[in-house]
This record gives structure tokens, sequence and C-alpha cells, in this order.
């Protein structure tokens, strides 16, 4: 009798093993999303912050980019390092003073045809002060604040 019960959850724990394993392996991936989802082409193309949708999506450097429609999806497929945000979406102002924070979609600027992001509005304020200065900075710093060369991003 014990060995009819053991042997019995051992069935019923190979059994929930198995789906397990199955459910897995047909586990989509979710990659994260860029921007918190907003459109990276938008800000060129209509010059606004502007949310994406999951039917408009491309994978690039390990992250889930949104775009609002097909047109911007391959704009962005064709050249991604022209409408990618400076210095992987870190904050410019953060960056500019040798640190790294994160950035909301609201807070941006395009300077000289490059995507700049900062950490909120107020901050994105003092940045515009000094852009020029501040880009200068930024780009003298970012070699040395870069986390690595495997394409992460600060979103």
């Amino acid at each position: 009798m014990v060995k009819m019960i053991t042997l019995g959850l051992a069935s019923i724990f190979a059994s929930f093993v198995m789906l397990a394993i199955n459910q897995l392996a047909y586990a989509e991936v979710q990659l994260p999303l860029a921007n918190d989802g907003y459109d990276v082409v938008a800000y060129f193309e209509l010059d606004r912050a502007t949310e994406g949708t999951a039917e408009f999506t491309h994978e690039w450097k390990g992250l889930t980019w949104q775009f609002v429609n097909a047109d911007h999806r391959d704009l962005f497929i064709a050249d991604p390092d022209k409408y990618a945000p400076a210095y992987n979406g870190y904050c410019a102002w953060a960056v500019a003073n040798g640190y790294l924070a994160s950035t909301i979609p609201q807070a941006w600027s395009i300077v000289d045809g490059r995507l700049f992001l900062n950490y909120s509005r107020a901050v994105q304020f003092r940045w515009n002060l000094s852009k020029r200065a501040n880009i200068e900075s930024g780009d003298r710093r970012w070699p040395e604040l870069e986390p690595g060369t495997n394409g992460q991003f600060g979103f």
C-alpha cells in the first residue's frame, strides 16, 4: 500500500515537472520596453512624445521598441542609431555631470539630429540652460560612464 501511494505521488510530481518544462520551452520571452513604449521616431517626425503600440515593434539591443505606425518602425529599422537616444537613454544632464540616471519620455530635446532624454522636466529645464556645454561634457564623460558594451539602455 505504501509503495502504491509513493508511486502515485511520484507520478503526479513527474507530471507537474513535465508540464512546467513544456511551459518554459514554449514561453514567449518578453524583452523590456525601450523608452517606456514611446516611439523614438515620433520625436523627430511629429515633434512630440508619442506612445507606440504593441502592433508596431522591433527588437534591437535587447529591448522592444514600439512605434505609432509601420513607417516609423521601418525608419528605425533602417537606421536605429539615428533615432536611438544619446547616452543609451540615460539622462543627458546626469551624464554631463558624471553619473547615470534614468529618464522619462516627456523630457526630451533634439539637438543637431540627436535625441537627448532627461530624468524629469525640471532637470530638462536645467539641461536646456547650457545645452551645448552639457553635450560637450556628456560626450566627453560618456565613454567612462557607459555600462559595458552590451547595448544596455537606461530606460
